[in-house]
């Protein structure tokens, strides 16, 4: 399968925005200011896509609102974080995490392992 340059440069792009974004709360002086502000962005952005798609399914409203939830929780505690910890330390534990979590949880609650072909 070839790698699409349009995906790769998406992704690329996301990395660097995300790390950005990072940066930038770690270097604020009000980082909950910061922070909020980011947030705000990315939901006014993402309230303006909503007029031009359609709404989820009823169905997958539990599971938005659990996103949201658990992404809250993260976004505290890397706010905590980062109040003790260096950029370069705690971002990539940050970022590490996730994935492992959601391997571990896939493995016990849905059967999914994961494994080399």
């Amino acid at each position: 399968m070839a790698l699409q340059l349009n995906l790769v440069l998406l992704v690329l792009l996301a990395a660097l925005l995300h790390a950005g974004w990072n940066a930038v709360v770690k270097a604020a002086g009000d980082r909950f200011l910061s922070f909020t502000a980011i947030r705000g962005t990315g939901t006014v952005l993402g309230l303006l896509v909503l007029a031009f798609t359609p709404l989820p399914a009823p169905e997958s409203w539990p599971y938005l609102l659990a996103s949201v939830a658990i992404h809250n929780f993260y976004y505290v505690v890397l706010l905590q974080a980062y109040r003790f910890g260096d950029l370069s330390h705690v971002y990539p534990l940050a970022r590490g995490i996730a994935p492992l979590t959601v391997a571990m949880l896939a493995a016990v609650f849905a059967g999914e392992v994961p494994h080399t072909e």
